[in-house]
């Protein structure tokens, strides 16, 4: 940008003041002095207003990639030196548009994945048009197939062609309550799976197995779902739940053991900006980045410097610069704008991020996790577990790690640069720089994607992505 930006001014300033002097050795073209050809210093001049030619300038330190056939190494396009293996106005030949949402890999356009989101025990992906995949457990439906048959490699969602967000949620242990929501283009949200608790927002407690839209709900900007209730940011900034709501975590001052089975407005939020549902509370980023949580405080996870809880939204402490806020089980984390983490709540499955394993530990208010780095700048997590992508490329988890261990924070070394991750229970996945997606962990259900039920200790990838 500051090259541009100099390249402008440059060219404003020569545009208003006429030809300037220009050193020696050079000479000046519009819109800048150049340098004088070996032996022909006494007529360059003359021959550039004669003829209006402008001197070759796509040598190898070139803003815009034209060429020659002599100069291009690769394929040249009109002017243009590209490599149609990856170029996406080029792909595979000359011309060949890939458009706004496919990339050029190995010179055809490709629907990569962009996106990946790990539940209980199923996962799911975004490509780039707004298609949807989901495999792993299902149970319930929640992989939105149509069946309730688990699926081992990834599986398209009836229906859904527009998605920009994806949300898991609900939990897998003797029976399966997991639920699935997306956010579509336009701010619509469509959710499926199990309804026990009212989770898909349609009025009803009947599960679905394909999705179904939101009651109300058109205006969405971000959506979350966690343990047995969801939530949706709108477009002026209020944040709605639906679902469970015995401990307050729909935040609208109330709490009831029956099913809230549509959305109910959160009270006193008119700026928020992203929302995230745990097991039993609920955080919204508002303003600047302040954070406000509701739900059950027993363990401090609202992070107001008591254990309390609470039917409607109070202040975290110490926090003005949130970026991202991630509420799990019983516990909550933050990504400031230094890029720290820190965390607050119980430490039951680690999940604090703290220097020792005390899973008695109960901090109520936010403290920075025992790896101290500055450099995160994505967290994910579901409900046991957390993993920060550092800008190093390195990610680094913490929390439930299997049946009996809990992990401090520290590179698994199981990916390198991702470019999205996502963490489940006891495995992680990510998105990879083909546009693929790669899991690592347990897989009891087939949620790793590689077509078996075997777990794995070395990431695998999951089979037909992109």
């Amino acid at each position: 940008m500051l090259r541009f930006a100099r390249l402008s001014c440059l060219v404003a300033v020569l545009a208003a003041c006429g030809d300037p002097d220009c050193p020696s050795g050079t000479h000046y073209v519009e819109p800048r002095c150049v340098p004088l050809d070996a032996g022909a210093a006494a007529d360059a001049s003359t021959d550039a207003a004669t003829d209006g030619a402008v001197p070759d300038d796509t040598g190898p330190d070139s803003d815009t990639g034209p060429g020659d056939a002599s100069t291009c190494a690769d394929t040249l396009c009109g002017t243009d030196c590209v490599d149609t293996m990856t170029d996406t106005r080029h792909c595979g030949e000359c011309g060949n548009d890939c458009g706004a949402d496919l990339r050029c890999l190995e010179g055809a356009c490709t629907d990569v994945i962009v996106a990946v989101e790990a539940g209980d025990q199923h996962t799911c992906a975004l490509r780039a048009t707004g298609a949807a995949l989901c495999w792993g457990d299902n149970r319930s439906g929640e992989l939105g197939d149509g069946t309730t048959t688990d699926r081992h490699v990834p599986t398209a969602v009836i229906g859904v062609t527009d998605a920009v967000q994806i949300a898991l949620g609900g939990y897998s242990f003797s029976a399966s309550k997991a639920f699935t929501c997306v956010r579509r283009r336009g701010g619509a949200v469509s959710c499926w799976g199990n309804n026990e608790s009212g989770t898909l927002g349609d009025g009803t407690t009947t599960a679905r197995s394909t999705p179904g839209p939101v009651a109300g709900v058109t205006d969405s900007i971000h959506v979350t779902a966690g343990w047995g209730h969801a939530c949706a940011v709108r477009g002026g900034g209020t944040v709605h739940c639906w679902g469970a709501n015995d401990w307050g975590q729909l935040g609208d001052g109330t709490t009831s053991t029956a099913p809230v089975t549509t959305p109910t407005s959160v009270v006193g939020l008119t700026e928020a900006t992203a929302v995230s549902a745990g097991n039993r509370h609920t955080c919204a980023i508002v303003g600047s980045g302040a954070i406000k949580c509701w739900g059950y405080g027993e363990t401090g996870a609202l992070g107001e410097n008591r254990t309390m809880n609470r039917s409607s939204p109070v202040n975290v402490v110490g926090i003005d610069d949130a970026v991202q806020v991630l509420a799990g089980a019983d516990s909550t984390c933050a990504l400031r704008a230094s890029g720290a983490v820190e965390c607050w709540g119980s430490n039951h499955w680690g999940n604090l991020g703290r220097s020792d394993a005390d899973t008695t530990a109960i901090q109520a208010q936010p403290q920075a996790i025992a790896a101290a780095r500055r450099d995160f700048e994505l967290l994910t997590g579901k409900f046991t577990r957390t993993c920060g992508l550092r800008v190093t490329g390195e990610v680094w988890c913490w929390g439930l790690e299997s049946a009996a261990t809990v992990s401090l924070p520290a590179d698994h070394g199981h990916f390198t640069a991702p470019l999205d991750i996502a963490a489940g229970e006891r495995f992680e996945c990510a998105v990879t720089a083909s546009g693929g997606v790669a899991c690592v962990g347990a897989n009891f259900f087939g949620q790793l994607g590689d077509g078996t039920t075997e777990p794995r200790d070395s990431p695998v990838m999951a089979v037909g992505l992109p």
